[in-house]
């Protein structure tokens, strides 16, 4: 029998002498620790250990790695270094690479901060580098957002931004931006959400990141405003009806070639200030008419008598006391008795007639018209008819050839509305005098008629002349695949028109311009024209809109031109490729004059396509029976509003943008009404900005109804949930205006901006001004956590020690800060 040893082992010792299967983990570690208190650290690699914080080591091994993506275009580089100087024959370098990073093929990356020449840049880091190939550069990291509802990381590298593929980020996607070439620059900006968007506030201006989509893009919310009212017609007595304008440029979705805000999926997704005003300071156009607005179905009765002779109004009117003649409307036959007393003109003579008639038939005009006759109508009422005129029976017969010379004449019916062509409608223009391209449509608004017919019929008192209601959504261009026939008619084999394009220039491939005259159905029109020009035209490319067009299919991701007018050299990447068929097309790059690459993949048809469009006329057709009905529901919100400032940091919150720069005193901020969110970018400038804020603003944040801005050496907060209405002069209009910001902590401010972190509902952990770490909770700062406790002094002294770049984080009850020493 063997001898079997025992000696008494701890349970660690004894866990030891067990024989186990050393390629099998999964029954985890076997350390045999006893229970461990709520929050001990069990465990740190890489980290050091004090007794309130832990602090990671110099030299910590990268626990994970995403790349940040070249800039598009700028790899495949040789270089050496010398010192502070890289030298590239081939990079071919720019002012704009400042701020940019070189980065070797080991990975080291170099920040260029000198231009010295094409092939030689200054870095910050001062070391030498032996030639090394397949050296590429990338932008500065600016900012970035996780986007907490869609759970997508969307970042800026140098002026572009990105979406990472997956939350790892192992991989990223550029996102086009649709109104080249207003990128972002090159410096630190400030994210929100905004809805499924992103908003980005850098000091170029205020962006729309649309990011969860197949084609992930971008544009500027706060362009440009039209530069000018539409083209006004002064009033005469011949044009008694007036209607006054303004227009604003918008962005709407959908891919169909008729659309508007009322079309099923359609969605606004910005508009525009509206046009700026002239220079007589009005910011309306005001255009008068001979007939009330309408769509032409409208009817009336009418008569005009022949030519008048008895045209001395003193000598021959002025004397009848008693003219009379018989006239029957509506079916209702009387007859009018009229003292022309004192009369000194026939417009007076014909004034004299119609106040006796709206006695009768209260619609009823009498004008003596410019052909020198006299004309008489039933008055603009649908369906009203003048049925006769004839003799007096009594006093002085002025129906007869001596006086109005109306006894022969036969009343027939006429359509007393008429569509009314207003021009021109321009599109936006950038600082550079290029058009933008980001926009789809113009929203037009107008009032009721302003003249003195202009009577709300319920009321009865005049139509407010500042009262505007949206009219109709026009397209700022369409393409066509038509042909003309020898009698003006326009065919279109591909594309659609609408009413509203009558009073537009058609042009067409070949150069000719006609004029849309009349709507017949969404494939035909017919165009004005010279009598002796009778010019047929087979199938080819035209185009509303006063843009580039031509021909065009599409193959893959590829567009090729077929056809003549002009070819893609103003195209630029990110433009906007207008298809009949209502679809658009991004341009990834041009190829040639006569192709381009775009993002999409797809097979298109030939027809026409369009871009870069700069104006266009409307025919509006809205009477004002049905402007009345909008008033109340579809009235305009943005007049005399401009395009809110750019700004590196801003917030969006219910009801409120808010827009800044770093280490300024005032910040700006628009309304955002329920349902109309498409405003962001714009606010009224007279009242709405704050400058309450007496020190240098680091951060705008949002708390449960209240605005807190942060600045280096104190803290301002206001309340969002009130705010005065303020009636803007004369609009009939009202703004909203915020009641001020008032010092939360005069004497403490914060460090940095990118220490800020929420921690709770309702509170946010930053590193202060002292420096120190407090939460702050929307109204104070609670006790300076750095300052208590086990070894503060060392806290303290790393903070004083950092510089203003660093960032934060907070999970599970612990705060995690990045930053860098001096």
């Amino acid at each position: 029998m063997p001898r079997k040893t025992f000696s008494p082992n701890s349970k660690k010792q004894s866990d030891r002498e067990i024989r186990r299967d050393w390629t099998n983990f999964a029954i985890g570690m076997m350390d045999g620790p006893p229970v461990w208190p709520d929050g001990a650290v069990q465990k740190l690699v890489n980290a050091v250990a004090y007794p309130r914080w832990v602090q990671g080591r110099f030299g910590t091994s990268v626990y994970r790695e995403s790349a940040i993506p070249k800039l598009p275009g700028r790899d495949h580089y040789t270089a050496t270094k010398a010192g502070r100087t890289i030298t590239s024959e081939d990079a071919g370098f720019t002012l704009d690479d400042i701020s940019n990073y070189w980065v070797w093929p080991d990975g080291r990356n170099d920040e260029i901060v000198e231009l010295v020449s094409a092939t030689q840049v200054k870095t910050r880091d001062e070391y030498d580098k032996e030639r090394s190939l397949n050296c590429h550069m990338r932008g500065k990291h600016n900012g970035w957002i996780f986007h907490k509802q869609i759970r997508k990381v969307v970042a800026q590298f140098g002026t572009d931004f990105y979406v990472a593929d997956n939350l790892a980020m192992s991989s990223w996607t550029r996102l086009v931006g649709i109104d080249p070439p207003l990128k972002p620059n090159n410096a630190v900006s400030d994210f929100d959400e905004f809805d499924d968007d992103v908003v980005c506030f850098n000091s170029n201006g205020v962006y729309r990141l649309i990011v969860d989509t197949l084609i992930p893009r971008f544009y500027r919310f706060n362009n440009n405003e039209p530069s000018q009212p539409i083209d006004s017609i002064v009033q005469t007595e011949e044009l008694p009806y007036g209607r006054r304008y303004l227009y604003c440029a918008m962005r709407l979705t959908g891919e169909t070639a008729l659309r508007n805000r009322g079309t099923v999926g359609a969605k606004i997704l910005t508009e525009g200030g509206p046009n700026k005003p002239d220079d007589e300071k009005k910011d309306y156009g005001e255009v008068w008419t001979a007939y009330k607005i309408g769509d032409d179905t409208k009817t009336r009765g009418r008569l005009e008598g022949s030519t008048v002779t008895a045209l001395d109004a003193v000598g021959t009117w002025s004397i009848v006391e008693s003219g009379t003649f018989t006239l029957s409307i509506n079916g209702r036959e009387k007859v009018v008795w009229v003292d022309f007393t004192g009369v000194g003109t026939m417009k007076d003579v014909a004034k004299r007639i119609q106040n006796v008639m709206k006695i009768y038939w209260p619609d009823s005009t009498c004008v003596f018209n410019d052909s020198g006759k006299f004309e008489l109508t039933s008055g603009d009422v649908n369906g009203s008819t003048l049925d006769s005129i004839g003799a007096g029976t009594d006093g002085t017969d002025i129906a007869q050839a001596a006086y109005m010379n109306v006894v022969n004449s036969t009343p027939e019916t006429e359509i007393f509305a008429r569509p009314s062509t207003i021009t021109l409608l321009r599109v936006p223009l950038q600082d550079d005098g290029t058009p933008h391209e980001c926009y789809t449509h113009f929203s037009i608004y107008g009032t009721q008629n302003v003249g003195v017919n202009g009577v709300d019929p319920v009321t009865g008192e005049g139509n407010d002349p500042e009262r505007y209601v949206w009219l109709h959504d026009l397209r700022t261009c369409a393409a066509f695949y038509a042909s003309k026939a020898i009698d003006g008619t326009v065919t279109a084999h591909r594309g659609k028109f609408e009413p509203a394009d009558v009073g537009s220039p058609l042009v067409w491939d070949d150069g000719d311009r006609d004029t849309i005259a009349t709507y017949v159905d969404e494939t035909h029109v017919t165009v004005s024209r010279a009598p002796y020009v009778e010019d047929q035209k087979d199938y080819r490319a035209a185009a509303i809109g006063d843009g580039q067009f031509t021909l065009g299919v599409q193959s893959g991701d590829i567009i090729t031109r077929s056809g003549a007018a002009d070819g893609f050299g103003s195209l630029k990447a990110g433009s906007t490729i207008f298809w009949s068929s209502g679809y658009k097309s991004y341009v990834r790059e041009v190829l040639s004059p006569t192709q381009v690459r775009v993002w999409d993949s797809g097979t298109r048809v030939l027809q026409g396509i369009t871009w870069q469009p700069r104006y266009r006329n409307f025919n509006d057709r809205i009477d004002d029976d049905t402007v009345r009905s909008r008033i109340k529901f579809l009235g305009m919100k943005n007049r005399l509003w401009e395009r809110i400032p750019n700004g590196n940091i801003g917030r969006v919150m219910p009801g409120w943008m808010f827009v800044g720069n770093r280490n300024t005193k005032r910040f700006y901020y628009t309304q955002l009404p329920t349902e109309f969110q498409y405003l962001a970018g714009y606010y009224f400038a007279g009242y709405q900005y704050n400058e309450d804020v007496n020190d240098a603003i680091q951060s705008i944040q949002e708390f449960q109804d209240r605005i807190v801005v942060y600045c280096a050496k104190s803290v301002y907060a206001g309340a969002t949930n009130t705010s005065t209405p303020f009636a803007i002069p004369t609009t009939g209009q009202f703004i909203n205006v915020l009641n001020g910001m008032q010092p939360q902590e005069a004497h403490i401010g914060i460090l940095d901006w990118g220490s800020i972190v929420n921690v709770d509902t309702g509170k946010q952990m930053v590193i202060t001004s002292e420096p120190g770490v407090r939460v702050f909770d929307g109204f104070k700062f609670g006790p300076n956590m750095a300052e208590t406790g086990d070894g503060y002094e060392l806290v303290m002294n790393y903070l004083r020690d950092w510089v203003r770049a660093t960032a934060s984080a907070y999970k599970d009850g612990v705060l995690y800060l990045w930053g860098l020493t001096e």
